[in-house]
């Protein structure tokens, strides 16, 4: 069960239950269950970091229009300095 929750690990949970002489029965009610908690733990993690996510999403729904011109403001100053220098360099 301990094999689902760590990445990459799952696929060798057959080969440890065949290396210990698991019957096929007593794995299949393993790995289910193992699989039931991994969905269940995992959509609910997914859930919440979408709630927490709506929920900064709307705190920040004024500050949108100064992050975006503020973004424009800084590429229009990069583009500025940058395409000069450019220029400079191509003739000397």
């Amino acid at each position: 069960m301990v094999l689902c929750f760590i990445p990459r690990m799952r696929l060798f949970a057959p080969i440890l239950a065949g290396s210990v002489k698991l019957s096929f029965r007593k794995f299949l009610l393993y790995d289910s269950i193992a699989l039931t908690l991994f969905t269940a733990v995992y959509l609910t993690v997914g859930i919440i970091f979408n709630k927490s996510l709506e929920k900064l999403i709307t705190k920040t729904k004024g500050l949108q229009n100064i992050v975006f011109f503020a973004a424009v403001f800084l590429i229009a100053i990069i583009v500025i300095v940058l395409v000069p220098r450019k220029k400079k360099d191509h003739k000397g």
